[in-house]
């Protein structure tokens, strides 16, 4: 069920015994109260300090968008991470922390995915 969400909840690969191969993805996607030139340098800016920086993240890729759709966020956060266990790190570490404080005050919505990758 969409928006239901249950910390025991396993990825599905993970219960069938896979084990190899699989990555985390998270998609997140951010509405900016403010969507200007300044506030969206600053989020994206935000957001890519993170490569590098966060031992448990693997890759990073920032992007703002130029869709002029009603339904369009203005910037995509996509993340890859070994397993489970490093996305659960990575929202503990304290740069993200830092990071995060930046965007819940730069953000009027934000929307996330967490999946598995194979």
């Amino acid at each position: 069920m969409a928006g239901v969400h249950d910390e025991q909840i396993e990825p599905l690969l993970l219960r069938k015994g896979k084990t190899e191969n699989i990555m985390i993805k998270r998609i997140s996607l951010f509405k900016l109260r403010r969507p200007n030139s300044d506030d969206l340098h600053t989020a994206a800016a935000a957001l890519r300090s993170m490569k590098g920086a966060i031992p448990a993240l693997l890759d990073i890729e920032v992007g703002v968008n130029f869709s002029e759709a009603d339904a369009a966020y203005d910037l995509v956060l996509n993340m890859t991470f070994k397993d489970v266990a490093s996305l659960r790190q990575f929202e503990q570490d304290p740069f993200h922390l830092s990071v995060k404080k930046t965007m819940i005050e730069l953000k009027e919505n934000r929307v996330v995915v967490d999946y598995e990758n194979e």
